[in-house]
């Protein structure tokens, strides 16, 4: 092996390192969350239905935010959140452009998933994936610059899940004492550890 190849090999490697747009490639898959067709059938149904009928109630049946929340801060392992998170924030400045572009989230689930990405292009299709662009981006500033959070009562870590299975109601709740943290007191009840 001569020179070039080593710094060749050196400078693909250390790309993952130095956020560019050049390197978005090397991390843009730890935020672009997999979707299996027939859960995007389900929540293609959901949306049409929802443009129809503008029933708030379907909304927990295609917003990406709960699935998101869910998988960002219940299955991942402490020390890959922590990675995961450091990343983001490090490379926000490129990916929240590329995550605001529906074309682009569909090019990239494509690449992976060929059916996903004709399920996609017809008219419900790009409607939602708009939808699930702007939502992307609202639950990566989120949980990149607001989390993790510590209930102020009794410094529990909050997470996000089912709240009730019977209403199907999702939301904030604290692992220790399992209160429930609205979303709209989620800064005032709990706190950041700097």
């Amino acid at each position: 092996m001569n020179i070039k190849d080593i710094n060749r090999t050196i400078d693909t490697f250390l790309a993952g390192f130095l956020p560019s747009e050049e390197n978005l490639d090397y991390v843009i898959n730890y935020f672009i969350p997999q979707i299996e067709p027939d859960a995007l059938a389900r929540n293609l149904n959901a949306y049409a239905l929802y443009i129809k009928t503008k029933d708030p109630a379907l909304i927990p049946l295609f917003d990406p935010l709960y699935t998101l929340m869910n998988h960002y801060s219940n299955y991942l392992s402490g020390k890959t959140e922590v990675v995961i998170r450091r990343l983001g924030r490090q490379w926000w400045k490129y990916l929240q452009p590329f995550l605001r572009d529906p074309q682009k989230i569909i090019d990239k689930i494509g690449e992976k998933k060929p059916e996903v990405r004709k399920m996609l292009m017809g008219t419900v299709g790009q409607l939602y994936m708009e939808y699930y662009a702007k939502r992307l981006v609202d639950f990566f500033q989120i949980w990149l610059w607001k989390f993790p959070r510590w209930h102020s009562g009794c410094g529990g870590l909050i997470r996000y899940g089912l709240i009730s299975k019977k209403a199907n109601i999702w939301g904030f709740y604290c692992r220790r004492c399992k209160t429930v943290i609205p979303d709209d007191q989620l800064e005032s009840l709990t706190y950041m550890k700097t």
